[in-house]
């Protein structure tokens, strides 16, 4: 016979066992989620329903929720107001298409949505300040983007990696990029930075190779390291004149196609490979408070590989310039205001035209036809010169050695390959305004 004390034990691991079950069952809604309830919050893990469309439940039953961890398929996920927190990489590897989050005193974590390659749009709530660390990286299938005008700061990493996404409005309030916030967003064709943003982080749109045209608002007052390398796209930007200091480590490393590039006063420092593979770039002004460049120039010149850079303007006299002339970078004399300009009534410019005159800059119309010998030889002061192409005719000695002579050409002009084979200096200019 079993004794009573065994009994009770045995009725009570029962007991224990029963309630434990009926605990489990519990953890699961009617409508599909699983939770778990931690210090008297709800954190859910999972969804079990059929619904492709759905909105988290603020509550179950007497407890308020969070998200721990929601890899399932949604075509749309709204989190709304009275959810607390939306846990890190609670969305990792996940599978949602569109998520809507409704209310900023949602609490979402580093790195909550990282690596959701799946997602496409997401909506972010008013009054949310911050995104945070890695919040979207790696999500590339990432296209539409809706951020509130209350965001000040973008967080590290936030958008890298987002390889779909082509254009996102920043908000006007937006104050701080931190380091790589859209590096390797390989289809961002455009962005405008909002006139409040004082700071831009290391490598922030390092690799945003389709990336063409960038103005830096005025109040940028830092560009981190590498902020822009690898742009190859970037045919301009401009650069506040806030910015002072160092221009750091290979901010425009592998620019392409940037063409010049306008250093404001204020700039004293060049660091490493500043524009180290910038092959395009022909033109750079080089700002008085210049007093620094690496000492290894061979193997950290700013200027590594810029072959086709050989002109600069700076002001005469100052250190910028003499570092300049040492390396035999030509001096780019400021257009006159007040060219001679060559009407399209004259076709031909006769021999010794113009020798020994003491003219600046000659603009030659369209209509013009033949430039004879020694037309404008010994000419000391000539610095530019616009060649029209109904020029079919230029005799060798036209321009003496032209060694001081820039001559300004439109896009694709047959003149090009003329300067190329006597080794003149030209530029392109727009062709209607001659700039």
């Amino acid at each position: 016979m079993m004794r009573p004390r065994r009994i009770l034990f045995i009725l009570a691991v029962l007991l224990c066992s029963v309630l434990l079950h009926a605990q489990a069952a519990e953890t699961l809604t009617p409508d599909g989620w699983r939770y778990e309830v931690v210090n008297g919050v709800a954190y859910i893990d999972s969804y079990r329903g059929a619904e492709k469309e759905v909105t988290v439940p603020a509550r179950i039953g007497e407890y308020s929720t969070a998200i721990k961890e929601l890899k399932e398929p949604f075509d749309l996920l709204i989190i709304p107001e009275g959810v607390q927190s939306i846990a890190a990489q609670a969305f990792m590897q996940g599978n949602a298409v569109e998520v809507r989050i409704e209310s900023a005193k949602t609490k979402i974590a580093d790195e909550a949505f990282n690596s959701c390659q799946t997602l496409q749009s997401v909506t972010l709530p008013e009054g949310l300040t911050a995104l945070p660390e890695s919040c979207f990286n790696a999500c590339s299938s990432l296209q539409l983007v809706d951020l509130p005008q209350s965001l000040k700061v973008l967080g590290s990493n936030c958008f890298s990696g987002c390889t779909s996404l082509a254009y996102i409005l920043l908000p006007s309030q937006l104050t701080t990029i931190e380091a790589s916030a859209f590096s390797e967003c390989t289809a961002l064709e455009a962005i405008d930075l909002p006139a409040a943003v004082t700071k831009i982080g290391g490598n922030a749109f390092r690799g945003c190779s389709k990336l063409e045209h960038l103005t830096i608002p005025d109040k940028v007052t830092t560009i981190g390291s590498s902020a822009f390398c690898n742009c190859s796209a970037l045919q301009s930007i401009q650069l506040p004149p806030a910015l002072t200091g160092s221009l750091k480590f290979s901010t425009f490393e592998g620019c392409a196609s940037l063409t010049s590039i306008n250093l404001p006063d204020g700039i004293d420092t060049l660091g490493n490979l500043v524009f180290k593979d910038c092959t395009s770039l022909t033109s750079v002004h080089l700002p008085a408070s210049l007093k620094t460049v690496p000492e290894d120039l061979d193997a950290n010149d700013p200027f590594k590989n810029c072959p086709a850079l050989t002109t600069f303007t700076a002001k005469e006299g100052s250190w910028a310039y003499k570092w300049a002339i040492d390396r035999g970078w030509r001096y780019q004399q400021p257009r006159d205001p007040n060219p001679i300009i060559i009407p399209a009534s004259v076709v031909e410019i006769g021999e010794e035209a113009f020798t020994e005159t003491g003219c600046r800059e000659v603009i030659l119309s369209e209509g013009v036809q033949r430039i004879r010998s020694k037309a404008f030889a010994q000419c000391s002061q000539l610095v530019y010169v616009t060649l029209p192409e109904s020029l079919i005719s230029i005799a060798d000695d036209a321009f003496g050695t032209a060694e001081a002579i820039t001559f300004l050409l439109t896009p694709g002009s047959r003149h090009i390959a003329w300067a190329k084979q006597h080794g003149y200096h030209y530029e392109i200019v727009d062709a209607q305004t001659g700039e």
